[in-house]
């Protein structure tokens, strides 16, 4: 049998690490970016017709992480799927050459 192979947990920590770590940095970020960056509380005078504006952008900042955290847990949950038929394959050829 070949020496080459896959270290299945290896590949299940570092979904465990896109999956938490990750995703917590991007939702962190989005969330700094939201309220620091879209925030019309001191709008007044001729800076009051650009509310609706920075509402709009605090709208798709949002919309970005909720994609961008949707995008991630799913390539962990692919991490963890691609792990599970790794160990799969390598029982199923482990046994198909026991009978070798």
């Amino acid at each position: 049998m070949s020496d080459t192979g896959v270290d299945t947990e290896v590949l299940h920590e570092y979904a465990r690490y896109v999956d938490q770590a990750i995703v917590a940095d991007v939702v962190t970020s989005y969330a700094q970016a939201e309220e620091h960056g879209c925030a019309p509380d001191g709008f007044t005078g001729l800076l009051e017709p650009l509310k609706p504006v920075m509402e709009l952008l605090a709208g798709w900042v949002r919309d970005g992480m909720d994609f961008t955290k949707g995008r991630m847990e799913a390539t962990a949950a692919g991490l963890v799927a691609v792990k599970e038929d790794y160990e799969k394959t390598d029982g199923d050829n482990a046994e198909s050459f026991e009978g070798d």
